[in-house]
């Protein structure tokens, strides 16, 4: 016989999920291994996974909502995620991680962008030439000192 502490979860199927109906309070479906779906009162239905870190707490780790990420795949990042833990490695902590290096290769920051505005001016400047100053311009002050700034932006651009 069987002891009675053992409690067994079966897996789910998928037609259990799309008959989860919302209640009043959020509830959760058990798929084993810390894996669950949890069906939030407006309906929405969430895959987190429950796990202890090394220290001894209890964390979350979000896997995306269902139908967005279906029971294979989640069932699939729980694989994953059960093998950092076995390496020692905190999954909650590696997707932040890997979270931030990709905002960080996409950001536009300063550097990203420093290039492309450069051009950018120098086409823009390469309109003004003197010739075409003189068309435009009748004031003979202003012609001499667009002509003068014209001349050096196109020094610094080719030393």
């Amino acid at each position: 016989m069987p002891p009675k502490c053992l409690n067994l979860v079966l897996p789910l199927v998928d037609i259990q999920l799309r008959k989860a109906k919302p209640k009043d309070k959020p509830y959760k479906l058990a798929d084993g291994g810390g894996l669950y779906l949890e069906v939030m009162p407006s309906g929405s239905k969430l895959w987190p996974m429950k796990f202890k870190q090394t220290t001894g707490n209890e964390r979350r780790l979000a896997f995306g909502a269902y139908l967005e990420v279906s029971l294979l795949e989640a069932r699939k990042r729980r694989a994953a995620a059960r093998e950092q833990l076995a390496g020692g490695v905190d999954p909650a902590q590696a997707k932040r991680i890997e979270k931030q290096n990709k905002a960080k290769a996409n950001a536009k920051t300063f550097e990203a962008v420093a290039p492309g505005w450069h051009a950018n001016r120098r086409r823009r400047l390469a309109i003004f030439t003197p010739a075409y100053l003189h068309l435009r311009c009748s004031n003979v002050n202003l012609l001499a000192t667009v002509t003068r700034f014209v001349q050096l932006s196109l020094m610094r651009q080719n030393p």
